[in-house]
């Protein structure tokens, strides 16, 4: 609660002047560009998104959407990513880096060629500066992370892939599809946004898909002697869609759509 409490003060005032809502669509729409007319927008979608969301569901959006890392978005995917942990589990001084991080996360990746200790302690100290300032944190809480921050943080890069390599499938997309329109409706978005929260925001699905079912499916619909053959030439091709469900759930665990 600390770390998100200070994201809204020191981010707000450090990170360009912008409001953490404004910071949102920019997020979202990926437009950054300088202009007066991207501001008024950003700034009229701003307040359309505060009539439609509580602070909490922004702030929430926001974390799970901030640039972290190289292709890295939201705290959690940034807590993993940097300590191998889950962003509920950090210590003080590692949400304090994290806190930071939005700054020029490139700037204090602890993983590149260039040593950038000094950078990241400079940093951190700052923001934990910054805590203790608006007192979000005690002066023993502060006297402990700075000595842990003096120390090294203790930086372990986890692993970001997915747990099981699954089948990127009609099944898939239309999961995808599904979770998109969803968003859309829960966070009353238009699809753009939608789809860029999506992409960006570090979130895990999990669908009803049985990867050996669909896998059965995918190859069989490849195969030629499905391919019924015009009789006149003519350029329309065959189409088949298949769905296996399992009856004793009504979960649907493979489809498929094919044109040959």
């Amino acid at each position: 609660m600390q770390f998100v409490s200070y994201i809204i003060h020191f981010g707000s005032s450090s990170f360009g002047g912008s409001s953490i809502t404004q910071q949102l669509v920019k997020n979202i729409t990926g437009n950054d560009a300088s202009s007066i007319s991207r501001k008024v927008d950003e700034w009229s979608k701003a307040v359309e998104l505060e009539f439609c969301l509580s602070k909490e569901e922004i702030l929430e959006s926001y974390l799970n959407i901030i640039y972290v890392g190289p292709n890295i978005y939201g705290v959690e995917m940034g807590a993993k990513y940097y300590f191998n942990k889950s962003a509920k589990d950090l210590k003080l001084e590692e949400c304090a880096y994290l806190a930071g991080l939005n700054h020029s996360p490139n700037s204090y990746n602890p993983f590149g060629d260039t040593d950038r200790e000094d950078k990241i302690k400079k940093r951190t100290k700052l923001v934990l500066n910054k805590m203790l300032e608006l007192e979000y944190i005690s002066d023993e809480d502060y006297n402990q992370a700075i000595s842990n921050v003096e120390k090294g943080l203790n930086f372990k890069k986890g692993n970001l892939s997915p747990e099981n390599d699954a089948i990127y499938s009609y099944h898939t997309d239309a999961v995808i599809s599904g979770v998109i329109s969803d968003i859309s409706k829960e966070k009353k978005l238009d699809t753009t946004f939608a789809t860029n929260y999506l992409n960006r925001a570090g979130l895990t699905i999990y669908s009803t898909q049985d990867s050996k079912v669909q896998k059965q499916m995918e190859e069989e619909f490849e195969k030629s002697k499905h391919i019924i053959k015009s009789k006149n030439d003519s350029t329309v091709t065959s189409q088949s869609a298949m769905v296996i469900i399992d009856h004793t759930r009504g979960y649907v665990v493979g489809c498929v759509r094919w044109t040959w």
